[in-house]
C-alpha cells in the first residue's frame, strides 16, 4: 500500500469519539496494528487505555534512539452541509487529499507507516511508534504511554517527532491548564447592594487580575505571554427567590436564563479557566493561589473545583536539533522554524518533562485547515514528510548511526 492509499485508508475510517454512536480509535488503531505486524520486523503491542480504546506500541525491543508520536483520533466532522467532499472519502483533486483528519493528523501518521515500510530489511535498531489515543480532547494516550515508558527504556532516547502539520520546525509551545473553581459571596437585596458581596463582579475582576499578573510576570522570550481565557461563567443565589432565580443543585449553580430573579445580589459564581503558560516557573498552584489572594483580600471565598489539566511549556533549543533540522534542509532546500508563540498544546511536552527527550513537531501541511471543512493535505508535502522520517530513521537507527 502505497503512500496517498495509505492516506486515504486512514481517512476513511472515522476515529473520532462519539459514544453515543460507538465511533472511537478502536478501527483505526486495529489497522494500524495490522499494517505494522506486516512488517514483521516490529513487536506491537496494545496498551489499555480507556474501555475498548488502546495505544498501539511498535518497537524493535531495544532502549528507542528514535521515538514517533503520532495520535490516531480526530476531531468530529461537523455538518456535513458545509464539506464539498465526502469527509472519509480521501478524495484527491490535484495536490489535495481531502478527509477529516487528512492533515490533523492522518497524513502524517501515514508518513510514519510508509517510512517504516521502506526502512524495512535496513537492520534499524532503536526505533519505537506510537500510536495514541484523546489526543483531541483529554489528552488520555499519552500520558498512559509515560506510565509504561521506562519499560520501554526511552529514557536516553535522542528524539521524538510529532507528525503535526505545518512543514516547518515547531520546537516548543505554550503549556495547558484548566481550572474550574466557584466563588462565594454574600447575598442581599439589590436595593441594597451594601449588604451583599457580589460574588460573579468578584470572580470576573479576580480573572482581569489574574490575567495582568500573568502578563507582567509570566512571560518567555521564545513562547511569548502567558494567557488566560475566561471560559465560562454563571452565578446565582443559593437561595431560590419564589421558585426563581438561579439556584443550587448538587453543589452546582443552576437556572434558566429566562427565569432569572434580577433583585437578589448573586453569592455563587462559578468559573472555568483555560491558561496557556509560556513561562516555565508558572503552575496551576501559583494560579489558584494568585486568585485566592485576590478575592480573600475583598471578603470571598474560593473552592477549586477541578483542575482538568496542569502541563507546563516546552522549548527545545534548535542547538539539540541540528541533525534533524540539516535532514530537513537537505530533503526541502530550507529548514523553516515555526512562529512557536502561535501554537497551542502539543502532548509532546509530557515526554520532554518526564523523560528529558527533545522533541518537534513536524508534518505536512497546510496546518491552517486543521478541523475545518474541506479539510486537506497537500500529496506533495506528504512526500517529503515520508523522506524525511526515513533518513531520521537511518541516521538515529541504522547500523551506522552515531552512539
Amino acid at each position: 500500500m502505497e503512500l496517498i492509499e495509505l492516506t486515504q485508508k486512514l481517512v476513511s475510517i472515522p476515529s473520532y469519539l462519539d459514544k453515543d454512536a460507538g465511533i472511537n480509535e478502536v478501527e483505526v488503531a486495529t489497522f494500524i496494528e495490522s499494517y505494522v505486524q506486516d512488517l514483521g520486523y516490529l513487536r506491537v503491542e496494545r496498551q489499555p487505555v480507556e474501555g475498548a480504546r488502546f495505544n498501539v506500541i511498535a518497537h524493535d525491543g531495544r532502549p528507542p534512539r528514535l521515538l514517533f508520536c503520532c495520535h490516531m483520533d480526530t476531531v468530529r466532522p461537523g455538518n456535513r452541509d458545509n464539506w464539498s467532499h465526502d469527509p472519509f472519502g480521501g478524495e484527491v483533486e490535484g495536490d489535495r487529499l481531502f478527509g477529516r483528519g487528512a492533515v490533523d493528523m492522518k497524513g502524517g501518521l501515514a508518513c510514519v507507516l510508509d517510512a517504516l515500510a521502506a526502512c524495512k530489511g535496513m537492520g534499524v535498531q532503536g526505533i519505537l511508534a506510537l500510536f495514541d489515543v484523546d489526543e483531541e480532547k483529554d489528552i488520555l494516550g499519552m500520558p498512559r504511554f509515560a506510565q509504561d515508558a521506562e519499560r520501554y527504556q526511552v529514557r536516553g532516547a535522542k528524539l521524538a517527532v510529532l507528525p503535526e502539520p505545518g512543514l516547518a520546525i515547531q520546537n516548543g509551545h505554550r503549556g495547558l491548564m484548566e481550572l474550574h473553581f466557584r466563588v462565594g459571596g454574600v447575598s442581599a437585596h439589590a436595593s441594597r447592594p451594601h449588604l451583599g458581596k457580589n460574588a460573579i463582579h468578584a470572580a470576573t475582576h479576580a480573572v482581569d487580575q489574574l490575567q495582568e499578573v500573568l502578563a507582567a510576570s509570566y512571560s518567555d522570550p521564545q513562547l511569548g505571554t502567558s494567557t488566560c481565557n475566561l471560559a465560562a461563567l454563571r452565578g446565582g443565589t443559593t437561595v431560590k427567590q419564589r421558585g426563581k432565580g438561579i439556584g443550587i443543585a448538587d453543589g452546582h449553580a443552576t437556572g434558566a436564563d429566562d427565569n432569572v430573579s434580577a433583585n437578589m445580589i448573586p453569592d455563587i459564581a462559578e468559573v472555568v479557566l483555560d491558561i496557556r503558560p509560556a513561562s516555565p516557573a508558572l503552575h496551576v498552584k501559583t494560579v489558584v493561589s494568585i486568585l485566592q489572594s485576590y478575592l480573600k483580600q475583598r471578603g470571598f471565598t474560593m473552592k477549586v473545583l477541578k483542575i482538568q489539566h496542569d502541563r507546563g511549556a516546552l522549548f527545545v533549543p534548535p542547538a539539540k536539533l541540528t541533525a534533524f533540522e540539516t535532514i530537513v534542509r537537505e530533503e526541502l532546500g530550507e529548514a523553516k522554524y515555526a512562529d512557536i508563540s502561535a501554537f497551542g498544546y502539543g502532548e509532546g511536552q509530557i515526554l520532554n518533562a518526564m523523560f528529558g527527550i527533545p522533541c518537534v513537531y513536524f508534518g505536512p501541511g497546510p496546518k491552517e485547515y486543521a478541523h475545518q471543512p474541506d479539510e486537506y493535505v497537500s500529496i506533495s508535502e506528504l512526500k517529503q514528510v515520508r523522506d524525511v522520517f526515513v533518513r531520521l530513521i537511518e541516521r538515529y537507527c541504522g547500523a551506522s548511526a552515531p552512539a
